[in-house]
């Protein structure tokens, strides 16, 4: 999972928010989410 959340930042992308890593992760076989959200300050 961290691979594919690098490799989507590489690509340009941001992550702000927790629908942006389900963005960057949804391609993967096998796997699933639902409602993620970052716990950093902004």
């Amino acid at each position: 999972i961290s691979h594919a959340i690098n490799r989507h930042v590489h690509l340009g992308f941001n992550i702000a928010q927790g629908s942006d890593i389900e963005l960057a992760i949804e391609g993967i076989r096998g796997t699933s989410v639902a409602h993620l959200e970052p716990k950093r300050p902004k």
